[in-house]
């Protein structure tokens, strides 16, 4: 992962940092590439302020560039309706700082406490109802519920390229591309420094690609937006 800079609002100091795919943030200790700490957004918001790059991007300009890359390939390939319509919400409305703020108070609310996390519950739900219906649903029973997707992994909207092997990459992807074009049911399956596989469902309009460790059935699963890129969904 990239790492980038923070500056500590205590001592002053630069510190590198990644973003987790899980949109945890892992400082990473003076002179070390491996150890440091790990901290919720609103955790390290409360200590770091993050450097502005040469781009002059800021984290949420970047954010706002990765939706809408998002959001032109599911058009553009015909896939993931519903995450498009999330994306598009989270894009026009919705800063990377609120959503994540609302990520933090979901959890806070504690919904499972017998005494009071019920109330807690439905009192968040209620206000980011007023304030952002869209991220609201009902279940059978009438009770609302906030969309989760709208704040957790996939709300990141964390992009990559998909990768099937040195020799293979460009073969394969050119047989998803045309898959897509024809509407073709497809899948591919290599084994890299992963168990690599892909699949695309044309009724369902949904594609997906993992990166699973070797003979073991758990690793890195995303869903594809197009024959070159994937959004990250959760790790297993």
């Amino acid at each position: 992962m990239d790492k980038k800079i923070a500056i500590n609002l205590h001592d002053n100091k630069e510190y590198r940092f990644v973003i987790e795919s899980d949109g945890s943030y892992f400082v990473l200790a003076p002179k070390r590439k491996t150890r440091g700490w790990r901290y919720s957004p609103t955790q390290f918001f409360n200590y770091y302020e993050i450097k502005e790059t040469k781009t002059g991007l800021t984290e949420n300009d970047k954010w706002k560039k990765r939706l809408k890359k998002a959001i032109a390939l599911c058009k553009q390939n015909d896939l993931w309706h519903n995450l498009q319509a999330i994306w598009e919400n989270l894009y026009n409305y919705v800063s990377l700082e609120e959503k994540r703020r609302i990520y933090e108070e979901y959890w806070a609310c504690d919904r499972y406490n017998k005494e009071k996390g019920e109330q807690n519950y439905m009192d968040f739900v209620s206000s980011v109802k007023a304030k952002y219906p869209f991220m609201i649903r009902a279940d059978e029973n009438g009770k609302e519920h906030i969309i989760t997707d709208y704040i957790w992994e996939l709300s990141e909207c964390t992009l990559k390229s998909m990768y099937f092997g040195k020799w293979d990459n460009a073969i394969i992807k050119d047989n998803i591309r045309r898959a897509l074009a024809e509407k073709k049911k497809h899948s591919e399956s290599v084994t890299v420094s992963y168990d690599v596989s892909f699949e695309y469902n044309p009724e369902l309009k949904k594609a997906w690609y993992s990166e699973e460790y070797r003979n073991c059935g758990n690793g890195h699963y995303y869903l594809a937006l197009s024959e070159n890129t994937a959004v990250f969904a959760e790790n297993d």
